[in-house]
């Protein structure tokens, strides 16, 4: 008895905003479609692997087999490389893997929604993952100084870990991003400088 899709079915899958099919898991047949997987290819009572997979993702193994037995089609031993719909049903609980195809990212799905029935769906996470190593470069480059710095009560000099004392600036640039510009406080300038005048100055 083949299964029916009800209207309720369709209308979660239309919502979806990305590819999602209804797949029988014995077959790897095509049961029902949202218009993203129909665009990408899917076709109802066709394999996944072969309209929407395009037969890319399966094993050269499994390719053989097919040419040399076009009735294997229908064989679940036939799937993509990446494939973890068996897995799902096996255990009842959704399976995730994220998969790298032609520079896209996708966060791929299979989730049990019935007797030999799962739900399978792909979200293009492409611009996240990317801002993600782009979030992690930047975070590389960042310095921070954490922890107790030993610096001399007397001259403001700071011992690195390697035992030497160094000027306060030094310090400083090497252990972070920041930069110095010098000048005179007006207590050091009376105190250093008490007989500058402006007289002097000209």
């Amino acid at each position: 008895m083949a299964y029916e899709i009800n209207e309720l079915n369709r209308i979660i899958l239309d919502s979806l905003p990305h590819w999602a099919m209804l797949i029988d898991v014995k077959t790897r047949t095509v049961l029902s479609a949202n218009r993203f997987a129909m665009e990408g290819g899917a076709k109802i009572n066709c394999q996944c692997w072969d309209d929407f997979g395009h037969r890319n993702f399966i094993s050269e193994k499994h390719k053989n087999l097919i040419e040399n037995d076009p009735e294997r089609k229908r064989d679940n031993k036939i799937k993509c490389d990446f494939c973890l719909a068996d897995e799902a049903m096996e255990s009842g609980q959704h399976e995730r893997k994220e998969v790298e195809i032609n520079g896209t990212i996708l966060d791929t799905w299979w989730v049990p929604v019935d007797e030999n029935i799962y739900l399978h769906y792909a979200i293009d996470i492409t611009d996240i993952r990317r801002t993600q190593k782009e979030l992690e470069d930047a975070a590389d480059e960042i310095k921070t100084l954490k922890g107790i710095i030993p610096i001399c009560m007397h001259c403001k000099g700071i011992r690195d870990d390697k035992g030497y004392w160094k000027q306060l600036e030094e310090y400083i640039t090497e252990h972070s991003e920041a930069e110095f510009s010098h000048g005179v406080c007006e207590a050091c300038l009376k105190k250093h400088y008490s007989d500058w005048t402006c007289d002097s100055i000209k």
